[in-house]
């Protein structure tokens, strides 16, 4: 986060409002599915799920916008999922695991296409 901020600051080309639209577009699509998208098992706030399913979600926000079903599946898909796990919890904020995580998350919420 702090390496993509000082990148947005020092380009005066930055397209903050196409940011600030995308994640505008993903929480509100989150908001639809209930207060429960971001809390973990122990029924907390979890930021690492926040920074997971938000990544996730808008990376891919035309499709899931029009696919709530497959996202309910995904959301539920990636709190299980014991890679994504195993980078939460202690020390769950160290540069290496918020990168593990954030990659096993954009992986979790791809759009399969189907094989022809």
């Amino acid at each position: 986060m702090t390496h993509f901020m000082k990148i947005a600051v020092g380009n005066s080309e930055f397209e903050y409002d196409k940011f600030q639209n995308l994640f505008k577009r993903t929480i509100h699509l989150l908001s639809h599915i209930g207060n429960e998208v971001f809390l973990a098992s122990n029924y907390g706030f979890s930021t690492s799920l926040f920074e997971g399913i938000t990544i996730g979600v808008a990376n891919n926000i035309d499709y899931y916008e029009n696919n709530i079903d497959v996202l309910k599946c995904k959301i539920s898909d990636l709190k299980t999922d014991p890679e994504f796990g195993n980078y939460m919890g202690s020390a769950a904020s160290s540069k290496s695991r918020v990168k593990k995580r954030i990659q096993r998350a954009i992986k979790v919420f791809e759009i399969s296409t189907p094989e022809i």
